[in-house]
């Protein structure tokens, strides 16, 4: 029997993942304007998420030169990318 029932009352499933450090895969910069981060999370239980994080304004003026500033800026907008 192959029929999809749908529930009366969904099941939600919470999982809980504790993301311990995170690597910069891939940078792409759209010069004097923009640049995009590709960023892999890695959960203490082997997990990965992969999110993009963008750098325009002021945020990519102060950039510079600095890749230092670059992975700060980065490890900032972590809490975002998990939410």
């Amino acid at each position: 029997m192959d029929i999809t029932v749908t529930l009366d009352t969904p099941v939600t499933k919470t999982t809980v993942v504790q993301y311990v450090s995170f690597k910069i895969k891939d940078v792409t910069v759209r010069l004097n304007s923009i640049a995009t981060f590709v960023v892999l999370l890695y959960g203490s239980n082997n997990e990965i998420l992969c999110r993009k994080v963008l750098m325009e304004g002021q945020d990519y003026l102060d950039w510079g030169n600095d890749d230092t500033y670059a992975i700060n800026y980065v490890k900032s907008k972590i809490n975002d990318l998990v939410l």
